[in-house]
C-alpha cells in the first residue's frame, strides 16, 4: 500500500512545475480562483467601495442631525407650555400626604393609667371606650413620675433600686390585646423626674449647691421629689438603655415627659455636675435626645411633651434655650388655660383658645402638634371640638374613666 507523504509537493495539473497549496485566497491576489484581475480594474473597484461607504456616512450623518434638531424642537415646546392647574381633589389630597403625622390618619389616644396593665378585663372595656371615642391610640407610663418601671429590666441599675412593678409576660398579654385590635401603644416615660433612682444612687441625681446633698423638689401641694441629673452622662443611659428595652413590646412610639431641668420654685440650689462637658444645658438635653433618635427603630415614633407657652417660646429656666432643634416627631402641648364655660361650644372660641396651638404648628411645620386635653380642666363639649379639628390629640384622665 503507498502512503503518500504529506510533505511532498504535487504537481500543478495546469503546469508540469511543483507548486504548494494554498490555504487561502485574497479577493485580489493573483492565485484567486476566478483568475487574475488587472490593475487599472482593481483600483477602479477599490476607489468605487471607497466613495460608496463616503456616501453611507454622510447619509447616516444627515439622519442624525434631523433626528436631534426635531428632539430639540420637541423639547423646547414642551418647556413653554404652561402647566395646568391641579384640580382641588388633587391638590387636597397632596397637602394631606404631606402633614407630619404618626400613624396613619392621626394619633387620636386615651391615657390608661399603668395600674390596669394587668387587668384584662379592665383593658376590653378600655378599647370599646377607644372605639366610641373614634381613638386608635393608649398612652401608658412605662416609666412613671415615681420613677418606677412597668416591666422588669435587665439593667443593673433598675434591678438594684427594685424598679419594676410587673413581670414581662403580663405586660405582653396587655398589649397584645391592644395589637389585635389594631391600637397603637405610646409608652410615656418620665425622664429625669425619678424618685426610685436617685434615692438608691446619689450619683445620678441632681446636687443642692455642689454638695453631695441630693437637691430636693419641694413643689407645692407635692411630695417632695428627687431628679436624675441631665448632666450626668451615666443617668443618660440609664434611660437610652430603659427605651431600648421597652422595643421589645407592642410599642408604637415613645412620649418623653418631664424631658427638661427642675421646675420648681426652689431651682436656685440646685447644680448639676458634668455640665462642663457640654457647650451649654440645652446641648445636653439635645444630644440626649438624639441619641434616643438613633437606639429607636424608624418605624417608632418619639414624642416631645411640653407646656404649650414653652413649645411656642422656649423657657430658659428648665431648657436653657428653645427645644425646635431637637430631633423628635411630633410635640405634645400641655395648657393649662381654662375656657370659659359660657362659650365651650362654640367654633369661634375653639379657634381663640388654640391661636396659641396654631402658633406652636409653625414652629414646628415639619412635626405633628398634639394638643394634650386633660379632662378636669375641659368639658366634654370642647374636646368634642378637639376631636373634630384636630389630627391628632391626647386625653388624659389620671382616675381612667372617660
Amino acid at each position: 500500500m503507498n502512503i503518500k507523504n504529506p510533505f511532498t509537493k504535487n504537481k500543478s495539473p495546469y503546469g508540469n512545475h511543483n507548486t504548494r497549496v494554498r490555504k487561502s485566497y485574497y479577493t485580489f491576489s493573483k492565485e484567486y480562483p476566478a483568475g487574475n484581475i488587472p490593475l487599472e480594474r482593481r483600483s477602479y473597484q477599490r476607489l468605487q467601495s471607497q466613495s460608496r461607504k463616503k456616501k453611507l456616512f454622510i447619509f447616516a450623518c444627515i439622519i442624525l442631525l434631523g433626528l436631534s434638531f426635531f428632539s430639540v424642537r420637541l423639547l423646547l415646546d414642551i418647556s413653554h407650555k404652561t402647566p395646568a392647574e391641579p384640580d382641588a381633589s388633587q391638590s387636597q389630597t397632596s397637602q394631606q400626604e404631606s402633614e407630619p403625622v404618626l400613624v396613619s390618619e392621626g394619633f387620636r389616644a386615651l391615657y390608661m393609667p399603668y395600674e390596669h396593665l394587668g387587668d384584662t378585663a379592665y383593658i376590653r372595656r378600655f378599647i370599646g371606650e377607644l372605639e366610641k371615642k373614634d381613638c386608635n391610640g393608649v398612652v401608658i407610663d412605662f416609666k412613671t413620675e415615681s420613677g418606677k418601671l412597668c416591666y422588669s429590666s435587665l439593667n443593673s441599675y433598675a434591678i438594684g433600686a427594685r424598679c419594676a412593678i410587673y413581670d414581662n409576660n403580663t405586660v405582653r398579654e396587655a398589649l397584645n390585646i391592644f395589637r389585635k385590635e389594631n391600637i397603637t401603644v405610646a409608652a410615656r416615660v418620665f425622664c429625669f423626674l425619678d424618685n426610685t433612682l436617685p434615692v438608691a444612687y446619689p450619683e445620678f441625681a441632681v446636687k443642692y449647691m455642689d454638695t453631695d446633698v441630693n437637691w430636693i423638689d419641694t413643689a407645692e401641694g407635692g411630695d417632695s421629689k428627687t431628679w436624675l441629673n441631665p448632666c450626668n452622662k451615666e443617668a443618660l443611659l440609664y434611660l437610652i438603655n430603659i427605651i431600648d428595652e421597652l422595643q421589645q413590646f407592642n410599642i408604637g412610639g415613645f412620649i418623653l415627659e418631664k424631658c427638661h431641668y427642675p421646675d420648681s420654685a426652689n431651682t436656685g440650689g440646685a447644680s448639676f455636675p458634668g455640665e462642663n462637658a457640654f457647650r451649654n444645658k440645652n446641648e445636653a438635653l439635645r444630644l440626649f435626645v438624639n441619641k434616643i433618635r438613633k437606639t429607636v427603630s424608624d418605624d417608632k415614633f418619639i414624642i416631645f411633651s411640653a407646656d404649650a407657652d414653652d413649645a411656642l417660646n422656649g423657657n430658659d429656666k428648665i431648657y436653657f434655650g428653645g427645644i425646635k432643634n431637637i430631633d423628635f416627631d411630633g410635640v405634645a402641648a400641655y395648657t393649662l388655660n381654662r375656657p370659659e364655660d359660657t362659650v365651650l361650644d362654640k367654633k369661634t372660641d375653639f379657634v381663640s383658645m388654640l391661636s396659641l396651638f396654631e402658633g406652636i404648628g409653625k414652629n414646628f411645620e415639619e412635626k405633628a402638634f398634639i394638643p394634650v386635653i386633660d379632662m378636669s380642666e375641659y368639658s366634654r363639649k370642647y374636646m368634642r371640638t378637639v376631636k373634630k379639628n384636630c389630627l391628632n390629640f391626647i386625653i388624659i384622665d389620671k382616675t381612667g374613666e372617660y
